[in-house]
């Protein structure tokens, strides 16, 4: 992604059922069922995109996007609660102007 981009142009502000937003990686658990449903793509659009550092209302919150937690992020899909596994890439982002994490 350019310097320049940020997601929140690019995806807009508004949560749908292509787009998901949590706050934190709190609880793996409800990251994986959010994981799972976009990739599922029961609506038909492609799939989705889940960003980590963006409250509900799309606001931004800090987030965390060192290394270690975007391992921790992609991970979600390899804990074998996720059949068949998704294929999804995990990055650090801008939403807003922060920093945010993103899968697709």
């Amino acid at each position: 992604m350019a310097e320049t981009e940020d997601l929140r142009d690019i995806l807009g502000t508004q949560e749908g059922s292509n787009l998901e937003f949590k706050r934190e990686l709190k609880h793996r658990d409800t990251l994986g069922k959010g994981v799972c449903a976009l990739a599922n793509d029961l609506a038909g659009l492609g799939g989705g995109d889940f960003v980590i550092g963006v409250s509900d209302d799309g606001t931004p919150y800090p987030t965390d996007t060192s290394d270690e937690m975007l391992r921790s992020y992609a991970q979600i899909r390899d804990d074998g609660n996720i059949l068949p596994r998704p294929s999804i890439v995990v990055s650090a982002e801008r939403f807003a102007g922060e920093a945010a994490c993103a899968s697709t």
